[in-house]
This record gives C-alpha cells, sequence and structure tokens, in this order.
C-alpha cells in the first residue's frame, strides 16, 4: 500500500514537472509578430500639362478643345471623382482619337477602379497608335502587377525602359516586381539605377529604405529615409516608413514623432495610426495601443491586421475574450492568414478550451504543414490532455522539419515520459539540455536537467522492482487456485 502511495506521488510529480516544462517551451517558441504596414511607392504615370504639348508625326498638334477636356479629367482624377474624369476623357477621346495620353489616364482610372482588363484594352489602344509610347507600356506592367502576373510586368517594364531609357518611374517599378519576387539585390539596383539617372526621385530613397527594412537592416534604411524626407518634407508615407526604422533599432521616441508627423500630414493613414501603436505596445502602454487602433479600425474597417494587433494588446493585458473577438474579426476578413489563426489557436489554449485549440492549430497545420510552432503546440496540449500517444505524432513531425529546436525535443521528452518510455524521454530531454547550454538559457538548462534526473529516478525504480522480482522466490500455486 506505502509503495502505491509512493509511486502515485511520483506519477504526480512528472506530471506537475511536465506542466511546467511544457509551459517554458510554449514560452521560448511563441512569437506575437505584429502587423507591421510599410509602404513602397509604386508610381502609375499620369499625364500632366507638359505632357499633352506632344505632337505625333503626320498628325499635327492636338485638338485644343481635347486638350481642355484632358485638363478638367487629370484635375477629377486628382480629385478621385472617378466618373466625372471619365466623362471627360471619353469626351477628349471622341473630339481627337489620337489622343494617346487620353486614353492612358482614362486606362488609369479603370486600373484604379479594379477593371483591369477596360484598362489592358486602353493602354493597348495607346501603343497600337503610337508603338514607342513608352509610358503605356510602364503602365500595362502596372497592371500585371497588380493581377500578380510578375514576369508580364517585367516584360512591359523592359520594354518602356528600351523606348524611354531616363524613366525612373520604369525602373522603380521594375524593381518593385524583383522585391516582390525576393530578388531584394536586384531590386535594390534598379533604384539605384533611377537615383542615377534623378538624384532628386524621392520616391526611389524610400523604395531603397523599405527594402532595407525587409531586409531586416533599419539603420541603412534610415538614411534612406531621411532623404526620402528632405526631397519631398510632405510625404506621410516616407515619415510612417522612418517611424518603424526607428522602432526596429528602439528608438521608440523617434518613432513616435514619425508616426505622429506622417498623421498630421495625412490623418487617414491607417498605417501611421497601426505602426504608431505598435510602438505604444512596445512601451508597454497597452491602452494607448489600443486607442490608435481603434482610430485606424474607424478610417479602414476592413483591414484585418489591426484587429491582429488589437488583439495582441488585448492578449498582454489577459482579457482574452477580448483578444478571441478581434482575431475572429481578423479571420473574418482574410481567412488565410495563418498568423491569425495561430494565435487564435493559442489563446484558446491558455484559457483551457482544448478543444477549440486544436481546431485552431489544426487549420495552421492545414494551410501550412511546416509550421513547426503550431506543431509543437498542438503536441503540448494533447500533452496537458494527457493524450500522449497524439503527442507523440505532432511532436515526430514536428522532428522531422527542425531537428535543432529546443521545443521539438521538449515535446518528445514530454510524450514520452507520459508514455511511461523513459529511456527515451531522458534521452529527448538530454538533447534539449545540450540546445539550451548551447544558447545560454539556464533556466531552460535548470527545467531539462530536473526533468532528465526525474527519468533517471523512474529507471532506477524500475531497476530495484526488477532486481527485487528477479530475487523473490517464484510464488507456488495452491491446490485451490486451479480451476
Amino acid at each position: 500500500m506505502k509503495q502505491g502511495s509512493k509511486d502515485t506521488l511520483m506519477t504526480s510529480k512528472i506530471q506537475a514537472i511536465f506542466k511546467i516544462i511544457v509551459i517554458f517551451w510554449i514560452s521560448i517558441s511563441l512569437v506575437r509578430p505584429v502587423f507591421t504596414q510599410i509602404k513602397k511607392i509604386k508610381p502609375k504615370i499620369i499625364e500632366k500639362r507638359g505632357l499633352i504639348e506632344k505632337t505625333y508625326e503626320g498628325e499635327g498638334n492636338i485638338n485644343e478643345e481635347a486638350k481642355e477636356l484632358f485638363l478638367k479629367g487629370y484635375n477629377f482624377f486628382q480629385e478621385e471623382e472617378y466618373g466625372k474624369a471619365i466623362t471627360v476623357l471619353e469626351k477628349a477621346i471622341q473630339i481627337d482619337p489620337n489622343f494617346t495620353e487620353a486614353y492612358t489616364n482614362l486606362g488609369n482610372i479603370y486600373d484604379e477602379l479594379g477593371s483591369h482588363q477596360k484598362a489592358l484594352k486602353l493602354y493597348h489602344k495607346a501603343i497600337q497608335i503610337d508603338p514607342n509610347f513608352a509610358v503605356a507600356y510602364n503602365n500595362i506592367g502596372i497592371v500585371y502587377y497588380n493581377l500578380e502576373q510578375f514576369q508580364k510586368a517585367i516584360g512591359f517594364y523592359k520594354k518602356s525602359i528600351k523606348l524611354d531609357p531616363n524613366s525612373v518611374e520604369a525602373y522603380n517599378n521594375l524593381a518593385i516586381v524583383y522585391g516582390k519576387l525576393g530578388d531584394y539585390q536586384k531590386e535594390i539596383d534598379y533604384l539605384e539605377k533611377a537615383i542615377q539617372i534623378n538624384p532628386n526621385f524621392a520616391e526611389a530613397y524610400n523604395n531603397i529604405g523599405v527594402t532595407y527594412i525587409e531586409l531586416d537592416n533599419p539603420r541603412q534604411a534610415l538614411s534612406y529615409l531621411q532623404e526620402a524626407i528632405q526631397l519631398d518634407p510632405n510625404d506621410s508615407d516616407a515619415y510612417n516608413n522612418l517611424g518603424i526604422a526607428h522602432r526596429k533599432i528602439a528608438n521608440y521616441h523617434e518613432s513616435i514623432m514619425c508616426g505622429q508627423k506622417a498623421i498630421q500630414l495625412d490623418p487617414n493613414s491607417v498605417e501611421a495610426y497601426n505602426n504608431l501603436a505598435i510602438v505604444y505596445g512596445k512601451l508597454g502602454d497597452y491602452q494607448k495601443e489600443i486607442d490608435y487602433l481603434e482610430k485606424a479600425i474607424q478610417i479602414n474597417p476592413n483591414f484585418a491586421g489591426t484587429y491582429y494587433n488589437l488583439a495582441d494588446a488585448y492578449i498582454h493585458l489577459s482579457n482574452y475574450q477580448e483578444a478571441i473577438t478581434h482575431l475572429k474579426k481578423a479571420i473574418e476578413i482574410n481567412p488565410d492568414v495563418v498568423k491569425v489563426n495561430y494565435n487564435l489557436a493559442v489563446v484558446y489554449e491558455e484559457i483551457g478550451k482544448y478543444k477549440e485549440a486544436i481546431i485552431y492549430f489544426k487549420k495552421v497545420i492545414d494551410a501550412d504543414p511546416k509550421h513547426i510552432d503550431a506543431l509543437t503546440y498542438l503536441a503540448s496540449v494533447y500533452i496537458k490532455l494527457g493524450d500522449y500517444q497524439e503527442a507523440l505524432i505532432y511532436a515526430k513531425k514536428a522532428y522531422h522539419i527542425d531537428s535543432n529546436d529546443v521545443a521539438v525535443y521538449l515535446a518528445l521528452g514530454s510524450a514520452y515520459g507520459g508514455l511511461g518510455d523513459y529511456i527515451n524521454a531522458k534521452k529527448y530531454y538530454q538533447k534539449a539540455r545540450e540546445i539550451c547550454e548551447q544558447l545560454g538559457n539556464q533556466r531552460c538548462v535548470d527545467l531539462t536537467k530536473n526533468m532528465e534526473a526525474m527519468m533517471e529516478s523512474r529507471l532506477e525504480k524500475l531497476g530495484q522492482d526488477a532486481i527485487f522480482y528477479l530475487r523473490a522466490p517464484p510464488s507456488l500455486e495452491s491446490d485451490q487456485d486451479m480451476p
């Protein structure tokens, strides 16, 4: 009887340590990234007053009435009165069917409204009139970029550059495509080329700065973004991006100043409100973070990233119900964002709703089978539920993705320990300890040593029981025990 009580106590200790170790490796593997909004400038060439003085070979000057209508259309476009702009530009084309700039500006409006096929037809009509009209090729490239047909976009941008080697806009747009494809060096090279052509082209400086932020080199980004602002002091996006660069190197005061300046220049900048909120979150002022995010939602209630960031603020305040509400809203807007589903699963696990947590972790794994944090976290949920066999399945999947992740070995050790396989449990805890030592994480080292010792204790106990059994005389069956 005493022996049974001791075994029960030992099992309880193991389970308690399991809980501590699982909570620990969750804490070292869980990352709550925020949605940072950085903005690259992708200029669409809008023909301005000077360009309409162009004459065509054999065609003579553009009709004066068509010119006037073109100017009205341009002004309506700038004021976002697209319906009026379309009407006057169509009238200009009726009066002068060879007015290429009218076709391209009309195409720009339709592209802005999402009517990409209409835009393409208008750009191609301009090229039909003037096969050497570089602007139209550039704008076709923009349409294909918006349609995520990047190779086609590259082809049209290069054709535009061939026709107009000094087109900084085409170089800029070509650079952005390469950035989208992950070729950041080529992106920087083309942006530098644009700057060589026009050292005052602020958009190129901004975009190089953004690229360095994306490359996790915010210090390199600073000088380019500062130059962009010097060239264009009214560029809200450049101030916002500069604020992000400062935040990433923990210059929070400067980051706040940049964010406030961006909002002053553009009171409807959702990006600036979001990024300013993130800074206050970094400073631990979660209420102010929430206030700025609520303002961003007022401006644009359909950006999933704002709800995600708002949920993160509530998680820090341990207000999990509010976090769940906002994460679900983010999923409603964009169901396919993996990290939103992941964090919702994390919150459900945090409040003990393991069934819901399992559902969302599995959604993450379905979308990204190599999401190692979701796999190890799911293993931990099954460990807490005492389903060690299921935990082992997901821990093994995680191991095949990354055999150098300390969380994976902790999950394997916990799963094997729960199944009573103390030899394997000790082996994996030992491997976890070695990784923790390499990382210089003493808390991790101490916990894994504790688990190793616990497994050793269980193995010793099993060994003592085996020796006792071998040394004890065999029990004889009495006659009354026989059937």
